[in-house]
């Protein structure tokens, strides 16, 4: 049992031995049936590679098979474009044609809405038209009694600056009389920057649709005070000629009149003559009243101030309203053009005085200053220009001509300094609006300055006036001698509101006056203003005072100054304007007329030293002489 067992184990480890070989034999790489492997990028290839015959092709490995490229497409032709570009055209023709038709049905309901609602409000005025007539309103009661009392309370205002005034005239302080008006015209164009925006209230009172400015109150006042005081007013050769040409313009008021011309336009342009009529009282005035520093402070002290307040809105851009009770101030803190040309007039007078003054020339060059500046700030061209003429022409007086170099009194490092002030303002200003806005800098002034010539409205401006002037002419050449009459109104073109206007005056004082009261009026009127040249320049060549002179220079330099605005402005309705134009007339008048004293009083001398018998000169005494 043994032996057979062990042979049986013998058997089974030889067989064991031998399926491992057999297995170990298939294992080894290259052997009969090793497969074909290729060798990769991490094994080395053999040194000898065997000999493999040339792939033949099976039905899983096919021969690869040659495609030409397919050719270029030759894209759409032209026919295709054609039609492409056809079919655009159609497509924007289609969206055009919806595009109008959708604009028209705009259009159509615009008008269809357009034709309600005037038939709507139109049937509502109808109707409250009715009403009205069939239950008046009780309103209308009360606005009367309203209106009365104004009235009653505005006629005993009047009536008491009638009796102050009356009493500054017994006192022979006429001169007050003509501050206070001036301080009116003052304070209204510092308040109210064009008179258009005075809306009733304290400086202009009313009732009844009729209504006046506190300014010709208070002229109309001041004259009939001087006629109850009894006293004569006095006339040079100039105020007789301003005397003809208002009763050429209450002439023309009554040829007004009787043509039917509108009543309260014949009053309107008729108030010239109250502002003419004031170069009576301060004609009136003795020049050297004028001249004393207490009444130069007041004339030239509240319109610095006033000026610097404008200035200083003016530059810091701000303005405001304010409704008070009697006040309804719409832009306070607005540079007015006429305020402008008031500052720039008493900034002239403030100058000439102040090259002549032998004390206070320095607080005269200081109020100067800011007078001069606003024209800067007006945005006005006829402003900038008059004020520059009449600098000019003072300046050409002082500096170049005989007189001014012999009557001069301001020195050389005076004028510097005032410049340097000047110049030292500008740069103040120009430094606190730089500082107020970084992102933007600019110099005070120049903005103003760019509007003023270059302004958007500026063309169409002169354009309008263009065609005031053509229609105007027109008029004239109808009537070109006795004119229209006060009241007369025409129709023009304006092509920036694209207009048929109604106008009253052309926007010219020679126009206005050959419309209104012909060739006779405009030549009375031209008399007048150069006699009051020639009596300005006479006073500032040969009379005996250096400050008379220099305030009669300065009358005429203002006039100038006035009479240039007038003639791109209707300065006869500007009654802020035409007050201190008559003003500037009376102190021309009165320094003509202290010359004439002084003459007349030398004449007297003169007489009586030629009446006198002359002195009995005695004899010398006979010298003794020695034999």
């Amino acid at each position: 049992m043994r032996p057979s067992w062990l042979v049986t184990l013998l058997v089974m480890i030889a067989a064991g031995l031998l399926a491992c070989g057999v297995a170990a034999a298939q294992d080894i790489p290259g052997g009969p049936d090793a497969p074909n492997i290729p060798a990769g990028p991490d094994t080395p290839p053999p040194d000898n590679p065997p000999s493999t015959p040339p792939p033949t092709s099976t039905p899983d490995n096919p021969p690869p098979v040659f495609r030409p490229d397919p050719p270029p497409d030759p894209g759409p032709s032209a026919a295709e474009l054609a039609a492409q570009r056809q079919a655009q055209l159609a497509a924007a023709r289609a969206a055009a044609a919806a595009r109008a038709a959708a604009q028209r049905r705009r259009e159509a309901e615009q008008r269809v809405g357009n034709f309600v609602q005037e038939q709507v409000l139109a049937s509502t005025s109808e109707l409250a038209d009715a009403l009205e007539v069939a239950i008046p309103p009780p309103v209308f009661r009360v606005s009367k009694n309203r209106e009365a009392a104004m009235v009653v309370l505005g006629l005993l205002f009047w009536t008491a600056v009638v009796a102050a005034f009356a009493a500054l005239e017994r006192r022979g302080r006429t001169l007050e009389v003509i501050l206070a008006i001036l301080f009116l015209i003052v304070l209204d164009a510092t308040l109210y920057s064009t008179a258009n925006d005075i809306q009733g209230g304290i400086f202009n009172p009313g009732a009844g649709g009729f209504s006046i400015s506190l300014v010709d109150a208070m002229i109309v006042a001041a004259l009939v005070a001087r006629l109850l005081t009894g006293k004569l007013f006095k006339l040079t050769t100039g105020g007789v000629w301003w005397l003809a040409f208002i009763g050429w313009i209450v002439a023309s008021g009554l040829a007004g009149v009787l043509t039917h011309h509108k009543s309260s336009i014949i009053m309107f342009e008729g108030r010239v003559v109250l502002y003419i009529l004031l170069l009576l009282l301060a004609t009136s005035v003795p020049i050297q009243e004028y001249l004393k520093p207490r009444n130069l402070a007041m004339m030239l002290i509240p319109a610095c101030v006033a000026s610097l307040f404008l200035l200083a809105t003016s530059i810091s851009s701000w303005s405001t309203s304010v409704h008070a009770p009697g006040l309804n101030i719409s832009s306070l803190g607005t540079m007015g053009a006429d305020g402008a040309s008031i500052f720039s007039g008493l900034g002239i007078i403030a100058l000439s005085l102040a090259f002549a003054a032998e004390r206070g020339r320095g607080w005269l060059l200081l109020a100067a200053a800011p007078l001069l500046t606003t024209p800067l700030f007006a945005t006005q061209r006829a402003v900038l220009i008059g004020a520059t003429l009449s600098l000019l022409l003072v300046a050409v007086m002082w500096l170049i001509s005989p007189t001014g170099r012999r009557r001069r009194r301001l020195t050389g490092a005076e004028g510097v300094v005032a410049a340097l002030c000047i110049i030292g303002v500008i740069v103040t200003a120009a430094v606190a609006v730089s500082a107020a806005d970084p992102t933007e800098p600019r110099i005070p002034g120049v903005e103003q300055i760019h509007n003023t010539f270059e302004g958007r409205g500026k063309a169409s401006s002169a354009e309008s006036r263009v065609s005031q002037w053509s229609e105007a002419s027109a008029l004239i050449r109808e009537k070109p001698v006795f004119g229209h009459g006060l009241g007369v109104q025409y129709t023009f073109y304006s092509p920036g509101a694209d207009v048929e206007l109604l106008s009253k005056s052309t926007h010219n004082i020679g126009m206005d006056l050959l419309l209104r009261t012909g060739a006779v009026g405009l030549l009375a009127f031209m008399a007048a203003l150069l006699l009051t040249f020639r009596e300005g320049f006479r006073s500032w060549w040969d009379h005996d005072n250096d400050m008379v002179a220099a305030l009669a220079l300065a009358s005429a330099g203002v006039l100038v100054a006035l009479f240039s605005k007038g003639m791109v402005e209707s300065m006869l309705e500007k009654y802020r304007l035409m007050t201190f134009f008559g003003i500037t007339i009376g102190i021309a008048g009165s320094a003509i007329l202290s010359r004439g004293a002084k003459v007349s009083e030398r004449a007297v001398q003169k007489a009586r030293l030629l009446a006198s018998p002359p002195a009995r000169v005695p004899s010398p005494a006979p010298r003794a002489t020695r034999v």
